[in-house]
């Protein structure tokens, strides 16, 4: 787990994500992972999951870092979730900078629709998509940067985390980016 290696080695390795704000969202065990390695880096955070195990799980890991969480568990692919998590994570934490949606396309789609637009507005934020690529290619020249990672069969969580963390990071200045793990 990210919560094995020292905050130290995180943050010297990405001293830009230090106060900045993600919304970590899925159901998957990497949300639990990814968000300790994104809290190791600094960064305050949003989990959202529809499995309560796996947002206790990742409040654990990110409270280790002394950094501020919000858990929320509700389906990540429903809209109406979006509603209430975006307004409530802007007043706690502040504007929101990262987005990691894990999951199948449609399952992502909600928390992209919700989040997406301010961030362009503010023609500033980062937009990871874990899974699967989308049929069409995701637009950029919007400011939001557009990552996607995909992995095979058998990828540790933790290179998956990993991946995440450079991507959320200013390291990679591309407006898109597409990382595969696992393959060779």
């Amino acid at each position: 787990m990210a919560s094995e290696v020292p905050a130290s080695a995180w943050r010297g390795r990405y001293p830009d994500l230090a106060g900045r704000v993600a919304v970590v969202a899925g159901d998957d065990e990497p949300v639990i992972e990814i968000a300790a390695a994104l809290a190791a880096t600094g960064m305050s955070l949003a989990v959202v999951s529809a499995a309560r195990a796996t947002v206790d799980h990742a409040i654990a890991a990110v409270e280790t870092y002394g950094v501020a969480v919000i858990g929320v568990a509700a389906d990540p692919a429903e809209s109406a979730t979006w509603s209430r998590v975006v307004p409530h994570s802007e007043q706690r934490l502040g504007p929101l900078d990262v987005l990691v949606a894990i999951g199948r396309p449609h399952a992502r789609d909600a928390a992209l629709a919700a989040i997406t637009p301010d961030m362009a507005a503010r023609r500033r934020g980062v937009v990871i998509e874990v899974g699967e690529a989308r049929p069409a290619g995701t637009p950029s020249g919007d400011g939001v940067r557009r990552r996607l990672v995909t992995t095979a069969h058998g990828a540790a969580a933790s290179d998956l985390a990993a991946a995440v963390a450079l991507c959320a990071s200013d390291v990679l200045m591309a407006p898109s980016a597409v990382i595969r793990l696992g393959e060779s």
